[in-house]
This record gives C-alpha cells, sequence and structure tokens, in this order.
C-alpha cells in the first residue's frame, strides 16, 4: 500500500494554483521508487480560512508526509498546523520549507519533536530525497542535504543542497497532468535568481546570485496551458521580468493566449530593473492585447544614500524615469512602488523624493512597510542600521515592520506615514489634480508644502472618518494589510465623500493661495472631475459653494457647468467646451457598491480602479 504524501500551501489570494506543490511532485515522480511507494495530495487555501477548516481536509489523509509551503504571510497558521499534525499524527514527518523558515531551525523547530523538519534553500532536490529517506526502514535525515532537524537534543543542519543548474529538469507540473482543479489566478517561474543584491530582499533564496532558465518552448507549452484552463489572472513570478531578450517573445505568446483564449486577462509582473526600453515594450505588447496591465516601478527611494545604504545604488535611477515617461506617453496605467522607512532615509528626504515623483508626473505613488525579512543582509544587520521593529499582531503572519532606523525615529516614522495618507488622498484619487500642479509650477506652493500643510490642518480639524481611520491605521499597525491603503479611496470618494469634500474646502479655504483666482477655478473644476468609482456614487456638484463655475444641469452621472471665458486656457485640447459650456459624463463602467460585500472586498475593487485611473475619468463630450 502507497504512503500519502500531503503538499500545503496557504495564500494570501484564493483559487491561486499550487505551483510550488506541483514542482516539488513532478520533480519527484521521476522517480521510480518515489511512484510505487508515494500518492500525493494537494491542498491548497487562503489565509482567510479556518484552522478546523484546514485540519479537517489535511488530518483526514493520515499521511506518511506533509509539506508545508512558509512564507512570512501565512506561518503562524502554518505552525499551528503542523503543531496539531505532530499531535494527531505523532508518527507523521512535517516538513516546513520556505524563506520564512529556512536557515531558522531555532526559531520554529522543537527538541521534543524529532519529526518537525525545515528544508533549507531550493526544494525540488531535497524533498526528493526526503521521500528516498522516509521509505527506508530506518530513515537517517543526516544522508539529505539542506534540512535542520532534532536528533537526541541537538539541532542539526545538514550540507546545503546545490541549486538546480538547469530548471528544466523538473518536468511542467501544467502538461504532466499534475495540476487538475479550478484556478482563477496563476503564478509562473520563466527563471530563477536575482543579480541584484539588494538588502532587503530574499527572492526565491538566489538573491546576488545567478539567474537560471526554463527553456522557452516549455514556457509557451505552459502559457497555452494557462489560456485553455481559462485562468484570468497571471502573476509573473521573475525578479526581472524584461531583463532577457526572450521575454518580449515571451509576452507576446502570452498576447497570443489572450487573444486565442481569452485569457489570462489581467498580468501582472515586477519589472527588470535597468531596461526600460524592454520593459516599456512589453507594456505596451499587453495593453494592446487588451490586457490589464498595471506597471509598478519599483523605485523604493529617491535618496540616493538611502540607495548605497541598501545595497540598490547599482541600479540607474534614471531608467525607472525613463520608463514612467514612456508609460506616460502610450497611456499605460503604471504605479511608483516606494518602501518606507529606508536606512539611510531621512523624514526630510521621503518627503522631498515624493514631492519630486509628483512634480514628474508619476501616475500614482505608494509606499509600502519596510519589513524585516529572515535571510536577508539587513537581517543581520540590524543592530548596525539602528532598525526597531513592531511585529504585527493577526491570525496568519508574523511580519515584523522597521519602525525606527538611525535616522527615522518612531516619531519621525509616524509623521511619515501621516504625510504618505495625505499622499493617498489629495494626488492618487486625483482630488486637487489640477490645483496642486499649478501651485506646484508657478511655485505657490510646492506638492510637499501642500501635502503637509494639509497633515497639520487635518491633525486640528473635529474628527472626522478619513482622519480618525488614518490615526486608527497609523496607531494599531493597519498600515501593512494589503487592503488598508486603497480604503482611503473607499472613504473619499464614496462612503464619506461629502464629508471629504467638505474637508478640502475648509482647508483650501485656509490657504493663502485661495484667493488667486486660477487655484481656485482650478480647485471647483477638480472638484467636478473627481473620480467616481462606483456607478451608484450619487453625483454632487457643491454648488452653494462655487465661486466661478456655474451649474447648468445635472443628471444621475452627468454635470453641465458654464466656465467664464478667462479660464477657457486651463482647458486642454481634449476637453471639448462650446463657449465655455462643459458636459462631463462619470458614467464609466463602473460596478455598483455593494453592501453584502466586506469593506476589504471593496477596497481591493478602489485599489484597482484607481490603478487604471484612465477607465474612470470623466469623459468631456460636446453638447
Amino acid at each position: 500500500m502507497k504512503q500519502s504524501t500531503t503538499l500545503i500551501e496557504v495564500n494570501i489570494f484564493d483559487q491561486m494554483l499550487p505551483l510550488t506543490s506541483g514542482y516539488l511532485q513532478s520533480y519527484a515522480s521521476q522517480n521510480d521508487e518515489i511512484v510505487e511507494s508515494f500518492d500525493f495530495y494537494k491542498f491548497s487555501t487562503t489565509v482567510h480560512a479556518s484552522d478546523e477548516s484546514i485540519l479537517d481536509d489535511v488530518l483526514a489523509k493520515n499521511s506518511r508526509v506533509y509539506a508545508l509551503s512558509c512564507y512570512l504571510w501565512n506561518i503562524r497558521i502554518m505552525m499551528r498546523v503542523a503543531k496539531k499534525i505532530v499531535e494527531t499524527h505523532p508518527d507523521s514527518y512535517v516538513l516546513l520549507g520556505g524563506p520564512q523558515v529556512m536557515h531558522h531551525g531555532h526559531q520554529y523547530l522543537n527538541a521534543n519533536n524529532e519529526n518537525l523538519i525545515i528544508c533549507n534553500g531550493e526544494g525540488e532536490i531535497t524533498f526528493s530525497n526526503f521521500l528516498l529517506e522516509v521509505n527506508k526502514a530506518s530513515p537517517d535525515f543526516t544522508n539529505v542535504k539542506g534540512l535542520t532537524f532534532y536528533r537526541d537534543g541537538k539541532m542539526i543542519t545538514t550540507d546545503a543542497q546545490p541549486r538546480l543548474k538547469s530548471l528544466n529538469e523538473i518536468p511542467s507540473p501544467h502538461t504532466t497532468g499534475v495540476f487538475d482543479g479550478k484556478y482563477r489566478m496563476a503564478v509562473m517561474e520563466t527563471n530563477r535568481g536575482c543579480p541584484f543584491r539588494c538588502s532587503y530582499c530574499y527572492w526565491g533564496a538566489a538573491t546576488n546570485d545567478k539567474v537560471h532558465k526554463f527553456e522557452n518552448d516549455r514556457l509557451r507549452q505552459e502559457i497555452s496551458w494557462l489560456g485553455e484552463n481559462q485562468i484570468p489572472i497571471l502573476y509573473m513570478a521573475d525578479a526581472n521580468w524584461g531583463m532577457l531578450k526572450r521575454d518580449i517573445d515571451l509576452s507576446s505568446h502570452i498576447a497570443e493566449s489572450k487573444k486565442k483564449y481569452g485569457m489570462p486577462f489581467y498580468i501582472y509582473f515586477s519589472a527588470a530593473k535597468n531596461s526600460p526600453g524592454r520593459v516599456s515594450e512589453i507594456a505596451d505588447v499587453f495593453d494592446k492585447a487588451g490586457m490589464m496591465n498595471i506597471q509598478p516601478v519599483s523605485l523604493q527611494t529617491m535618496s540616493q544614500t538611502a540607495l548605497e545604504k541598501v545595497d540598490r545604488s547599482n541600479i540607474k535611477s534614471e531608467a525607472y524615469q525613463t520608463l514612467q515617461n514612456d508609460l506616460n506617453d502610450k497611456g499605460i496605467s503604471s504605479f511608483i512602488e516606494l518602501i518606507w522607512p529606508l536606512p539611510g532615509e531621512t523624514l526630510s528626504t521621503f518627503k522631498q523624493g515624493v514631492e519630486d515623483l509628483c512634480g514628474m508626473n508619476a501616475a500614482a505613488l505608494m509606499a509600502y512597510p519596510n519589513i524585516l525579512l529572515h535571510n536577508t543582509p539587513m537581517y543581520n544587520q540590524r543592530e548596525e542600521l539602528g532598525i526597531e521593529t513592531r511585529v504585527v499582531k493577526d491570525n496568519a503572519s508574523e511580519a515584523e515592520l522597521i519602525v525606527t532606523t538611525e535616522q527615522v525615529s518612531y516619531q519621525d516614522f509616524q509623521d511619515g506615514l501621516s504625510y504618505f495618507y495625505g499622499t493617498l488622498a489629495l494626488y492618487n484619487s486625483q482630488a486637487l489634480a489640477r490645483c496642486s500642479r499649478w501651485l506646484h509650477e508657478n511655485k505657490i506652493m510646492s506638492y510637499g508644502q501642500l501635502f503637509q500643510s494639509f497633515v497639520e490642518f487635518c491633525e486640528k480639524s473635529q474628527p472626522n472618518e478619513f482622519t480618525s481611520f488614518v490615526k486608527s491605521s497609523i496607531a494599531n499597525d493597519k498600515y501593512y494589510e494589503i487592503t488598508n491603503y486603497p480604503t482611503i479611496y473607499h472613504i473619499t470618494l464614496h462612503s464619506h465623500r461629502d464629508e471629504f469634500d467638505d474637508l478640502l474646502f475648509d482647508f483650501c479655504s485656509q490657504q493663502s493661495w485661495w484667493e488667486d483666482e486660477d487655484a481656485g477655478f482650478l480647485f471647483e473644476l477638480d472638484l467636478l472631475t473627481k473620480l467616481y468609482l462606483y456607478s451608484n456614487t450619487p453625483v454632487k456638484t457643491h454648488q452653494s459653494r462655487l465661486r466661478y463655475i456655474q451649474i447648468v444641469g445635472t443628471t444621475d452621472k452627468t454635470i453641465t457647468a458654464q466656465i467664464p471665458e478667462k479660464f477657457i486656457k486651463h482647458l486642454s485640447d481634449d476637453e471639448i467646451h462650446d463657449g465655455g459650456l462643459i458636459h462631463l459624463n462619470h458614467s464609466r463602467d463602473q460596478f455598483p457598491f455593494n453592501e453584502e460585500q466586506s469593506l476589504e472586498e471593496n477596497a481591493q475593487y478602489c485599489a484597482g480602479r484607481i490603478q487604471m485611473i484612465g477607465l474612470n475619468v470623466a469623459e468631456w463630450k460636446s453638447l
């Protein structure tokens, strides 16, 4: 009778193709002894699943081996599951793998349980050899490279298992029938490794290492398989998509799959750091194929000191500027990714960097928290860099959020977050798009001064939904959650839109530039053209508070207004008017707000609408 092996993945997103499990199974299945001795069962769910629902399924298998893929976002769940497996099936082996546990036996292993084992590094060879050892009458895991475990109260780590030099040694789990479920999202690898050595990163356990590639024909077959199996969302897991010339051809094949099968529809990738021309060409391929491609530009910081401090100075900042300008010219949605706080960054340089990016016409900005990852150079430099952290207290993850560095106090850190929340509300949502650019370009008030003044105004104003949400998010470390930032859009553009508009009126009317007629007019135009993310958000004009624009008429989703002749100069050639009479249509295929959906679900929707902002701006039409 065959022994059972259960492969467990717990992901952030639902219905995600279990790629890691597929690789482990397909590689191990090349060995006749393993095929004759073991059956494989793949279990995949999300971090939102209850422990009971996970355990009811996996414990029922009574497997000889349980292999758990452990990441920052699921480690608490995985350790609870591992503990229950050990208690329920004491003769089973529990193998922990993934970047969160590798080389951290001291943190996750227990001297009282010799059947709890960690796989260090790339998993395919080690997992296969582990199964062969389990199949022996008296397993001795010192014979398997790449493991850490306890024996007789002593922790043992075997020699490192070298990386696979040829990834083609792993049979494709897609084309060999390993995957048999219905999936909504797929992660795809075309290579492993990253030539850069950013000190905060541990990409695929091969940072600052040689890039190994899967062969082209295999990848083309896998892309076709994804299309044939109607998987709508594809995330390219390569560290630098667009680094290799062949990435353009592979991108074209993905576009061809979309044309032939209608899928994949959404595509996400981490762009190559020093190849702006190639990345732009790839983004253009996806855009022309009608794929929803929102291109992140991973800048991380504008501070040269911080770049040098985190060993990222070998990546050229001008490459990012070239890419951003090209994406803007082509009308391709994008957003700049920053990290706050990085060692070497100060509160002043962070704010200046945000201001500079706004001045460069960045499409949108996203400042992620700096998470101290296991096995990174930064993890080992925490004392040297003055790093202090706070551990996220949730059910699934154990993320260590960096809240101080040698250059940033905890108060500075909080002030930086407040400043960025202000940026989200005013810049990303285009709440003051025209007005702020006029003020900045005419040296009346820079973007940075505007954002800082807004933050200070909010701190002194009466509590409202926006200010209360920001304050709570910072105090309770909620900024870490993937739906936290987008909730700002939900609040300011839908649930408390009128309240936020009043906040903007009160703020702007107290600024020294308020009596500047051009700035005042542009503020009003911003108000009328402000985004509507849901189809059932009521259109408001605040006519009684307008000083320059006269509202002629409104319908459910349209506004007709008269603009004084002296302000027509502020309209672009694409903004249609008839002697100053404008007609704005806010109906742009939005989904209606659904009260039955959770706030997190609505926040994810809002994030997508903001990132694809070109699909949401009001249409200017002739009457």
